[in-house]
């Protein structure tokens, strides 16, 4: 995707873009600029996660938790994951953005209200490619004991996300594929809850 020295290049388009959303931001702020100015900060903020993201997939490493940084391996697979978290994060930002410059905000509140799926299938990715970068990711053999056995709770919250991220994304793909059927569904579970004694 880059030239020869491909970590140089990719960190000078982040620095670009960083810099380019925090002056866009500034002028909005300072200036009483035009609010197209707020939106293109969104975008250059969207492009900016979306730009990390890829960092990590081409890259295949990305920057380790301080917490764990000596224990765990933050590379290959586990990378992949979380730069396609980033990437999909950056494009909701910029959808956001986008959203709001046409003005069609309660529209889409509207339509998601009436149908959840779109939005069910972006939240259910997000806790999928977010928990299983924590869950797949290999340990260094290097780490205690005591180390090693602290990450486990984690390691299950997140297998436990990954979980619910899943029947999320599959309730979103229900919401799209057969609606009247999932509305159906929830209507039943809201009318069973009511039923229950308190």
């Amino acid at each position: 995707m880059f030239p020869e020295n491909s970590q140089v290049w990719r960190s000078r388009i982040l620095i670009a873009l960083g810099i380019g959303t925090v002056l866009l931001l500034y002028l909005h702020d300072h200036f009483g600029l035009s609010a197209l100015f707020l939106y293109g900060a969104l975008a250059l903020s969207g492009l900016l996660v979306i730009a990390l993201g890829l960092d990590d997939i081409i890259a295949r490493e990305a920057p380790p938790d301080a917490e764990f940084d000596q224990l765990e391996s933050y590379s290959g697979f586990r990378s992949v994951l979380w730069g396609l978290f980033l990437v999909l994060l950056g494009l909701c930002i910029i959808a956001a953005g986008m959203i709001l410059f046409v003005g069609a905000g309660d529209t889409v509140v509207d339509f998601l209200k009436a149908r959840p799926g779109p939005a069910l299938i972006i939240a259910g990715a997000f806790l999928i490619t977010y928990s299983l970068a924590t869950v797949i990711s290999p340990v260094d053999k290097r780490g205690s004991f005591w180390n090693h056995l602290a990450i486990i709770p984690g390691r299950l919250f997140n297998l436990a996300l990954a979980v619910l991220g899943i029947l999320i994304l599959a309730a979103g793909f229900w919401d799209v594929i057969a609606p009247a059927a999932f509305n159906g569904s929830v209507t039943h579970v809201f009318n069973t809850l009511l039923r229950i004694p308190q």
